[in-house]
């Protein structure tokens, strides 16, 4: 039997990280009977060079970064890469990595790999993960210790879903009361199937299907296109299939006005978010701009984010195939719009403006109770 009697620790400077050594010896031997080693890093990076240097800009300077015509919405990859050796000579036949971001090390996520690396997509910003890796040869299986990395703390969390674009997690924000957004929660994107089609098209594919039914386990689908017009492609169900709850909560194109004009489809919207068991869910639009980011303002501002950041996760759209660039001004019509209402802050002004739609207080409150983390 195996018996693990020392674990070396080597720091160098390797492309800004430490290197671990995970060294296991047989009873009585003098040499290591097998060795894994490791890059750990302490900032994992999930937005591109382009996005990362307009994250450290003024929100505003979006136009000199992404301009709404290209699909440069999707995050970095992160490849995780390991040595593994042993003394006997012995033929490696697969590996298996072992993740969780769950501090508690209940439970792991597996993935087989058949070689010595595993790329990540679709990180989650601002945590910790944990993870090992087994590997099996042609006579044994050799385990690691646990290790870590953990991702930068920058929203928004864009993230790739195959075959639709401008895809992102409302979630990683931190609040003016010092509590986190949850992320995993609520999705904003552009359409899944195509719009003005006699017979239903999907624009996602089976892989970007696959990503929001087992990866992120959407249950709900909100669908803020037009019906009389047939802009939402034919739809009575969710292109996603029939266990995903599907609302056809249409909105119009006088963006400006949606909230003062359209309190029928907003109390719908809404009423969708104050109920635990419709998470997570995912809501858009046609480019997942407009329509979208009037409820994702909405939102936004319900669960008390800051000015800044609601401008970045609005701005952000540029870097999406969007059609062309978007600016400020429907944005700052809602601010101004918000500002009419009763409150010290924006989130205060947000519940004002929800309970003159109907909402009481408490509904509100199950919100934020749902989307929000305790005091970080």
């Amino acid at each position: 039997m195996l018996k693990k009697i020392s674990l070396l620790l080597l720091t160098s400077l390797l492309s800004s990280c430490a290197t671990t050594r995970s060294v296991v010896k047989a009873e009585g031997e003098q040499e290591p009977t097998y060795e894994f080693s490791f890059n750990e890093y302490n900032n994992v990076r999930i937005h591109t060079d382009l996005q990362y240097n307009y994250l450290n800009d003024e929100y505003q300077n979006v136009n000199n970064y992404a301009s709404g015509t290209s699909e440069l919405s999707r995050p970095l990859t992160f490849t995780l890469d390991w040595d593994f050796i042993t003394n006997s000579g012995e033929t490696i036949n697969d590996y298996y990595l072992n993740v969780t971001s769950d501090e508690t090390l209940s439970s792991f996520e597996t993935y087989k790999c058949s070689n010595s690396e595993y790329t990540f997509t679709n990180l989650i910003i601002g945590t910790t993960y944990y993870y090992f890796v087994t590997a099996n040869t042609n006579v044994s299986s050799y385990s690691s210790d646990i290790h870590t990395f953990k991702t930068e703390d920058k929203g928004p969390r864009n993230v790739y879903v195959d075959g639709i674009t401008n895809v992102r997690d409302l979630g990683g924000y931190v609040t003016a009361s010092n509590k986190r957004v949850k992320q995993g929660m609520v999705y904003r994107t552009g359409q899944l199937n195509n719009g003005y089609s006699l017979t239903v098209s999907p624009k996602i594919t089976l892989e970007g299907r696959k990503m929001l039914l087992d990866v992120f386990k959407i249950k709900s689908e909100i669908d803020l296109r037009e019906i009389y017009n047939n802009e939402n492609g034919a739809l009575y169900d969710s292109v996603l299939g029939k266990d995903v709850n599907y609302y056809p909560y249409h909105m119009g194109w006088d963006v400006v006005n949606i909230a003062k004009n359209e309190t029928e489809s907003m109390r719908n919207v809404f009423k969708v978010f104050t109920n635990r068991n419709n998470y997570p869910v995912i809501f858009h639009c046609a480019i997942g701009t407009d329509r979208t980011g009037v409820v994702a303002f909405y939102l936004n501002a319900l669960l008390g984010l800051n000015n800044v950041d609601i401008y970045r996760d609005y701005l952000f759209s540029n870097f999406g195939n969007i059609g062309g660039p978007r600016g400020l001004d429907h944005i700052n019509s809602h601010f101004t719009y918000l500002s009419t209402f009763e409150g010290n802050t924006l989130q205060e002004k947000a519940y004002s403006y929800f309970e003159s739609i109907g909402f009481t207080k408490q509904e509100l409150d199950n919100i934020c109770n749902i989307m929000l983390e305790p005091n970080i």
